[in-house]
């Protein structure tokens, strides 16, 4: 059984690691690993597996935009939600919508504080 490091990686390298997986570019001769290999590479990657019952029309949502961005699905799937919990929904877009939005919102309230 193949020894995985420990060192834990950073999320660009699992998101590109994910890619090329998704893409061919690696496993093109490799062999399924065993529940053991499995589990070391899970627990080295600080990974768990999860089940989820989304909608029929998000799963094909998420399927178009992952085929849009080049991968799979379910490596999309994880990035939006890392994403998601960082804070910023995957683009900064709304999150820096929101800080823009808190900041006009206290311009505007002091200015109309004093009618």
């Amino acid at each position: 059984m193949k020894k995985y490091s420990s060192k834990r990686h950073n999320e660009k390298e699992l998101l590109t690691e994910s890619e090329e997986w998704e893409t061919g570019k690696r496993g093109s001769r490799s062999i399924a690993a065993t529940n053991e290999e499995d589990a070391a590479l899970d627990e080295a990657m600080e990974l768990q597996m999860i089940s989820i019952r989304l909608p029929h029309s998000v799963v094909e949502k998420l399927k178009t935009m992952a085929k849009m961005e080049g991968i799979g699905y379910q490596p999309y799937t994880r990035q939006v939600l890392i994403h998601h919990i960082q804070g910023d929904g995957g683009s900064g877009k709304i999150h820096d919508l929101e800080k823009r939005l808190k900041s006009v919102e206290k311009v505007v309230f002091k200015k109309t504080a004093g009618r």
